[in-house]
């Protein structure tokens, strides 16, 4: 498949017909481009509709702390939404936002994976100990009544990755899907997420359960220049991790952690 043929098969199957979908052929960031249009929205007193962006390959993908996100051509779904965020989907709350973007993921997944894709806390998408996907999301908002999220994410469909970290749906097995295909059934598993009824708690105990941290387990986090060990306590109400640094309990808001050892 060529980009001509990825946006003549996207646009054929995306949910709700495709009226807000954007195919890029070879954007540095659909992520950063999304961002632009919020804040150019938001000088301008307004808010930005919500609209759906898919890539076929990206120069410069972003990932969470600006890492690089690999978006080779037609190798995976590259998705961006900006979704503004009225007060039914704000019942979600915005905390709990990135829990429920990944628990939304990992079950669309799971359809094809047989239950298999587990959350490396705060955003990695993982299968086996190796990374499926992943998750960035920014909220913008300049007062509570325009609140905007812009929600990306990369998921990889093909390839054998002789990166030890990395994997991808036909590296795992997975049923087979056609790539369009798998990109519309991953926005709409998010779109469904955001206006569904669970409350943060709920939110919190279904990630709790695909988690791949154990409590118990020692863990090493570290954020720009700070970095700690302790014993992983579990997820607070907010989806914080509760890591005990000998005695004294730390949250943990942002950051990265992996297994000490």
């Amino acid at each position: 498949m060529n980009f001509p043929e990825y946006v003549r098969a996207v646009r054929q199957t995306w949910p709700g017909g495709g009226s807000r979908l954007i195919v890029l052929n070879r954007p540095a960031s659909t992520h950063q481009l999304a961002r632009r249009i919020v804040l150019e929205y938001s000088e301008e007193g307004a808010v930005a509709p919500a609209a759906d962006f898919l890539a076929w390959q990206q120069s410069a993908g972003q990932g969470r702390e600006e890492r690089q996100w690999s978006s080779p051509p037609g190798a995976g779904v590259y998705a961006t939404m900006i979704r503004p965020l009225d007060e039914t989907a704000r019942s979600v709350a915005l905390q709990t936002l990135p829990m429920v973007v990944a628990c939304a993921l990992a079950d669309s997944i799971n359809e094809r994976l047989a239950g298999r894709c587990q959350l490396k806390w705060p955003n990695d998408l993982m299968v086996q100990d190796r990374k499926l996907g992943g998750i960035l999301i920014d909220v913008s908002s300049r007062a509570e009544s325009s609140a905007v999220a812009v929600i990306s994410f990369g998921v990889n469909q093909t390839g054998d990755h002789a990166e030890p970290r990395a994997t991808s749906m036909e590296e795992q097995g997975a049923k087979p899907l056609a790539l369009a295909e798998f990109a519309g059934q991953l926005v709409a598993a998010v779109d469904r997420a955001l206006c569904g009824t669970d409350k943060p708690e709920d939110t919190v105990a279904k990630y709790r359960t695909m988690s791949v941290h154990q409590v118990g387990e020692t863990l090493r986090w570290w954020s720009g220049g700070e970095e700690l060990t302790g014993i992983f306590r579990g997820f607070d109400r907010h989806g914080f991790v509760r890591l005990d640094v000998q005695g004294e309990e730390r949250l943990l808001t942002a950051g990265e952690v992996n297994p000490s050892g």
